[in-house]
Formats: C-alpha cells, structure tokens, sequence
C-alpha cells in the first residue's frame, strides 16, 4: 500500500511539472507572437507635446516621416537625435504611444530675450545664453533685449537677466525693457524713463542688487512709480541711490 501511494504521489508530481512546462511554454510563445505582432504594425499617429511655434513644425515633419513605417524599422533612438538637431530644442523623449502610435515629449530652449545683432536684426537667446537661429517668430515673445558689443559677453549678461526673473518682483521685472552692456564690464537696465546702474555682470552682485531694488521699492516707494528719468545706482551693497535733476536721495 504504502508502495502504491509513493508512485502514485510522483506520477502526480510528473503531471503537474508536465502542466507547468506546458503552461509556461504557451506563454512564451503567445508573448513572442504577441511582439512579432506589434512589431509588423506600422505607425498611423504621431503627437507631439511641449513644442510652440519656434520648433513644432520642424518636429512634426521629422515624425511624419515615421507614418506607415513599420515598428521593428524604426529605431526611436535614431528620431531622438534628429529632433535634438533642431536648434530650437533643448531636449526630447520619444516613445511608442498605443500599438500604431509615436510621441515626442519635447523640451525646448525658451526664448528670455532679444540680443541685438549686427545691422540691427533680433535673434533669440536661451536662458543658458545660447544665440538661436533666426526665426520669422523674433516678436512672438515679449523678452527683454540685450544690446552689447561683444557677444561673447551674452551668456553673463543673460545669467544676470535670470537673476532678474528670478529675484525682482513681477511689476519691477515687467518693466524691464533693455539691458545695456556699456563695454566696461558695467551694465545699466533700462525701464520705462528709468535707467538702473547694475555695475559688472556679476550673478552674485546682481542677486543683492535685485534683492535691494526690491525692498526699495515695496518700503520706500510702497509699489508706487519710480520718479520720471531717474537714474538709480544699485552699485553699493544695501544701497539704492537715486540721481534725477533736482535730487540725490539715499536709502
């Protein structure tokens, strides 16, 4: 009996392995069917999210190129890098969406002001301080402009121009309209009939005399008006000096 019982338990063992490997071998050929399925499907939508104007038609006829293409042809890596060759962005995800469809997640250079180039023309510039390509959208963004000599300086004027963005009050930034570099190493903002002395291109310095133009502004003024064609000199640390025609104030 107890012989009986003993070859009985592995002959059920045996038939439960053979159910197992039979289970697992159906699985992997269903999902081995299953991808040589997805891969003969070619692609019938492509959607491109995060672009604007400046890059989406660029990447638009990069993924159209990708239409009736079957999957197993495309290699996403490959449409990454010809859509990080567009100037105008920054960087970019792509992934197959559904069976039939292709996305791009796009990141692109935004736009933080116009540089001033020879002959007058407006270009673009990143807030890395990289100089776009032309574009017929130049006034499509309402940026401030950077007006130099030398535009190996741009990058340090823009890191100022961020700290700008960063550090002053939305009304104080908003009405920034030009920064000037003078060509000493000193820049001024320009505003409405107001122009600030910043002094060098300086991250550090222009973070504490952002900081203190604030504070000028909110105690001393109460978020009125700056006087009409004042110069303001935020040179001295913890310092707003204001020079118009008939005052020199201090505070």
């Amino acid at each position: 009996m107890q012989r009986g019982s003993g070859e009985k338990t592995r002959t059920d063992e045996r038939k439960r392995s053979s159910g197992v490997v039979l289970t697992l071998l159906v699985l992997a050929f269903a999902s081995l069917a299953a991808n040589q399925w997805h891969d003969r499907q070619h692609i019938e939508d492509v959607e491109v999210v995060g672009a604007t104007d400046l890059s989406a038609p660029a990447v638009s006829a990069i993924l159209a190129d990708c239409l009736k293409q079957q999957r197993r042809s495309l290699m996403l890596s490959d449409v990454r890098d010809s859509i990080e060759g567009i100037p105008f962005v920054r960087s970019v995800s792509v992934y197959f969406s559904g069976v039939r469809g292709i996305t791009a997640e796009v990141q692109e250079r935004t736009p933080v002001a116009h540089v001033v180039m020879d002959g007058g023309r407006l270009r673009y510039v990143d807030a890395q301080g990289v100089i776009l390509p032309p574009t017929a959208r130049t006034l499509s963004h309402c940026v401030p402009i950077i007006r130099t000599h030398d535009l190996a300086r741009v990058p340090a004027i823009v890191t100022v121009l961020n700290q700008a963005r960063s550090v002053l009050s939305t009304q104080l930034y908003a009405s920034v309209s030009e920064i000037i570099d003078s060509g000493a190493g000193e820049l001024k903002v320009l505003t409405d009939h107001v122009t600030w002395h910043l002094g060098p291109a300086n991250a550090e310095h222009a973070r504490q005399s952002f900081a203190d133009m604030n504070v000028f502004w909110e105690r001393t003024l109460q978020g009125g008006s700056l006087p009409r064609y004042a110069q303001i000199d935020l040179r001295w640390k913890h310092h707003v000096v204001i020079r118009n025609e008939s005052q020199l104030s201090r505070s």
